[in-house]
């Protein structure tokens, strides 16, 4: 049919090439055509360039980075949290164990039997993070903690939970008078660590 045509062109002869013509002879070629085509295009998008990998591992990092962020930033507000439910709970515990008491005065040890005072230990820093200071007439107490997150927070007998805005130190002589309202002066109070020498004392 091919040879047909073509001895029909070379003669200069017109003719019309009938239905079953096209479909025995155009067709075929087109779709070959388009094949070819087809299968070059698909071979061009093959895999990625180099700069399209690096720059899918770039967004993938920065992605990463944001999702870390964001998740310390949940984890730092959980333990801060937990921080501020123990101290809110060991004050009731305290002021329940002055209740309690033979001379309705604070006790001496807030980490003893007589509180039965318990922390979300893992919420804190593994350092002196815990302090109870106490007056020496025992007729006001105050509580201190630092949180995993670095903030730290304290109650007192006349003070709810709030921020411990100083500077965090190893020392109780420079840590309860920023606390205690009346007793502020060396003799006057004395402290216990909740977690010393590495371990928690209750």
């Amino acid at each position: 049919m091919v040879l047909r045509v073509l001895h029909e062109l070379l003669l200069g002869r017109h003719f019309r090439i009938n239905y079953k013509i096209y479909l025995e002879l155009i067709l075929p070629f087109c779709h070959t055509h388009y094949t070819l085509k087809s299968m070059s295009v698909n071979h061009s998008k093959r895999g990625f360039t180099i700069v399209e990998l690096l720059i899918v591992i770039v967004v993938i990092g920065i992605l990463a980075a944001i999702t870390i962020v964001a998740f310390n930033g949940v984890q730092n507000r959980g333990y801060d949290s937990s921080v501020q439910s123990d101290m809110s709970s060991f004050k009731k515990k305290v002021e329940s164990a002055k209740v309690l008491s033979t001379d309705d005065l604070y006790p001496p040890s807030a980490f003893g039997a007589q509180v039965g005072a318990s922390f979300s230990k893992n919420a804190y820093q593994n350092l002196n993070n815990v302090i109870y200071c106490i007056s020496t007439d025992r007729t006001e107490f105050a509580l201190a903690g630092l949180s995993k997150s670095g903030k730290s927070f304290y109650v007192t007998n006349t003070k709810g939970v709030s921020d411990y805005s100083w500077a965090w130190t190893q020392g109780g002589a420079s840590t309860c008078p920023n606390m205690l309202e009346n007793n502020t002066t060396a003799g006057t109070y004395s402290w216990g660590w909740g977690y010393t020498s590495g371990a928690w004392q209750f």
